[in-house]
């Protein structure tokens, strides 16, 4: 997997708000399985803990989950062609998110959580 830049969320007092960033996933069995972690294990992490989405969008196909300080994991699996490397460019897109109503209840203040992404062909 290539390196990848930072996702940023910036919330502005109503409604939802997403950000992502494509990355390339090689495979040669043309299947992988993407956990992502939360580095604190509770989510956005500020004055409270504020559970967040994760999308992975890959191959035509889109898979979400929850990082909350119940699941602090996501598992996903995914599909690339089996004949391609990471040459041709980006193949997928981790979207994270935040929903309005969980920002809402949420005290004023900057709230942050660093992920780590580990790819496992299967």
């Amino acid at each position: 997997m290539a390196p990848m830049a930072d996702a940023q969320l910036h919330w502005r007092g109503g409604g939802s708000s997403r950000d992502g960033v494509q990355f390339c996933v090689s495979s040669t069995t043309g299947r992988y399985t993407l956990v992502i972690a939360s580095s604190n294990g509770r989510g956005l992490q500020g004055a409270t803990h504020l559970p967040y989405s994760v999308r992975l969008e890959s191959d035509g196909h889109a898979q979400d989950a929850i990082i909350s300080s119940t699941k602090p994991t996501a598992i996903f699996e995914g599909r690339v062609s089996s004949d391609r490397d990471c040459e041709q460019g980006p193949n997928a897109r981790l979207v994270i998110g935040l929903d309005g109503k969980n920002a809402m209840a949420a005290n004023a203040g900057a709230y942050s959580d660093q992920v780590s992404l580990m790819i496992e062909p299967r």
